[in-house]
């Protein structure tokens, strides 16, 4: 996820292939939601501790803690937000996760006091769940298209490239999902 750091992260990505002729590349997408749902069945403990996400670059410095999982009060949209869940109504109080370990500056105290050890655990067996090959999503983004996903929801990689093989391009933009939901929405009910 990116922005983790920022006080209100964008909700929405957006990545434009421009070109991708390279050897390798491949883009990886996972959503955090189903992993929680899956992590929920397996370990019922949840990662409850907050992170401090951190950047410093050229004289900039954002910083900000976040909770892995935000949970909110339930009232969602009329859609299930995951098909099939094996605890939908937990999964209908889940806001979003904020989840961006190359920006991790600390791990601050929350739920268990500050319990790093708990907290490495429960880290650990959420990446193992999210890297299981049938949780994610793998394509070459072929030039001209364009991948529009929830920040605050899927996580997104890639796989490595060779530059010397051809030429790699992507160009990102970030907007504010409540935005675009409210238009999706309404166009959804006229239908």
């Amino acid at each position: 996820m990116d922005l983790l750091y920022m006080k209100e992260p964008p909700g929405l990505q957006l990545l434009h292939c421009l070109q991708n002729s390279c050897q390798g590349g491949e883009s990886e997408f996972a959503d955090t939601f189903k992993v929680i749902d899956v992590l929920r069945q397996e370990q019922p403990r949840l990662v409850k501790s907050k992170i401090r996400y951190g950047y410093s670059n050229d004289g900039h410095f954002y910083s900000d803690d976040k909770p892995v999982i935000k949970i909110g009060n339930g009232k969602h949209h009329p859609l299930p937000r995951i098909l099939n869940a094996a605890d939908a109504d937990f999964m209908e109080t889940v806001d979003c996760v904020f989840w961006s370990p190359p920006f991790i500056d600390s791990i601050a105290n929350a739920a268990h006091d500050g319990d790093t050890k708990e907290f490495i655990e429960a880290s650990k067996a959420f990446v193992e769940v999210m890297q299981r090959p049938e949780l994610i999503y793998e394509t070459k983004l072929p030039a001209g298209t364009c991948a529009v996903f929830d920040n605050l929801r899927v996580v997104h990689a890639r796989k490595a490239f060779d530059m010397n093989s051809g030429s790699r391009w992507l160009k990102g933009m970030y907007g504010d999902r409540q935005d675009v939901l409210s238009k999706s929405l309404k166009h959804v009910w006229n239908k």
